[in-house]
């Protein structure tokens, strides 16, 4: 039987969550999501944080701990900081009222570090959920070249659905009784059983070069224990830098992933303002040269970058726009470039699935 489950804390980059957590895994049912006071959701419907359509859930700003209704609490950082959390606050009242509390977290969070300062009768009634290492040490030197199938979801900007559209690839590949190792960045695929590898990039010992090494060894191993016939990731960042003043991560890490594993095929998410087709060809050539790989497939996100704001705080910031700005700008673009543009969002993943299986 399912747990009934409370999701802390609801924002914007976990929406892909909610929108797909009864079918990416058994163990729990979802009864409430709450955000903190402030975030502007509460009694909005979840798809409100990206302006998308409406999926029947509402957003609660307290946690209902004196409900019997529900018996979990799941918890996870969010990658993309805003605000306060409170999480010591949440899970003495959540020990207090007799919930079960299931933490997802990487080793180098600060959720984790907050736990570990609480007292032990605290402490020995939450359950950590981490990436765990695994021993490496039968391998050699050599770099593994996998024989099957890779394929990365990535972005010009972490919030352009990228998240949404790795969620929906790896449901579409379950579903079509693929058997995918998935490596996701964010906390809260554990709960799908995906892989992560936090544990390589947040280790302070290995040079870039090793970590690289240690990527491809540990991706490969769970390949071959699994025996799984696809990979599928998650780009650790964006794919390209802003500007000079705004470097958006430069892409280094997704350069080292792909150093480590390189891809077969590349789904980039990108603002509906860029898609222009001769910028969605330009970016194809540097990526088939950083990357190893060109842009097989095109989503198309309601996502407008806030110039202005941007600038003044010399850090992304964006604007969610009406959807219908979206469907323009593919009818524009549709015609006129050879990369195939999808809305995954309203329309689903099946026709972008049904562009990269034809060119396996």
């Amino acid at each position: 039987m399912k747990q009934i489950a409370a999701i802390y804390p609801f924002c914007a980059e976990i929406l892909p969550v909610i929108k797909l957590f009864e079918n990416l895994q058994k163990e729990y049912s979802l009864k409430y999501i709450i955000s903190p006071k402030g975030f502007g959701y509460v009694e909005q419907d979840a798809a409100y944080a990206c302006n998308h359509p409406q999926i029947g859930i509402k957003v609660l700003d307290e946690i209902p701990f004196d409900k019997d209704d529900w018996s979990t609490l799941l918890l996870f950082e969010p990658i993309m900081k805003k605000g306060d959390f409170f999480f010591n606050e949440v899970l003495h009242k959540a020990i207090f009222y007799g919930k079960q509390v299931v933490v997802f977290a990487s080793a180098e969070q600060e959720l984790l570090k907050e736990i570990e300062r609480m007292e032990c009768e605290v402490r020995d009634k939450i359950e950590i959920r981490t990436i765990r290492e695994r021993n490496l040490t039968e391998y050699d030197e050599k770099i593994y070249i996998p024989s099957i199938p890779v394929i990365l979801v990535g972005g010009l900007l972490e919030q352009a659905d990228c998240f949404e559209v790795f969620l929906k690839m790896a449901e579409k590949l379950r579903n079509e009784g693929w058997n995918a190792a998935v490596f996701s960045k964010h906390p809260l695929g554990m709960a799908f059983g995906f892989y992560g590898l936090d544990h390589i990039w947040e280790n302070s010992v290995f040079r870039e070069e090793e970590k690289i090494r240690q990527i491809n060894l540990y991706i490969n191993d769970i390949v071959k224990c699994t025996c799984a016939n696809i990979i599928l990731l998650e780009a650790p960042d964006a794919l390209m830098k802003y500007n000079a003043f705004i470097p958006n991560g430069y892409g280094i890490r997704t350069y080292m992933l792909c150093q480590a594993v390189t891809p077969d095929y590349l789904i980039c998410c990108i603002p509906f303002e860029a898609t222009d087709k001769n910028f969605m060809k330009a970016i194809g050539q540097d990526f088939l040269y950083r990357f190893g790989c060109e842009i097989n497939a095109v989503h198309v996100a309601n996502v407008l970058l806030d110039s202005a704001d941007t600038m003044r705080r010399k850090q992304i910031k964006i604007l969610r726009t009406n959807m219908e700005f979206v469907h323009q700008k593919m009818k524009q673009q549709i015609n006129e470039g050879s990369i195939p543009i999808f809305n995954v969002v309203e329309d689903g993943i099946d026709a972008l699935y049904d562009v990269l299986i034809n060119r396996l």
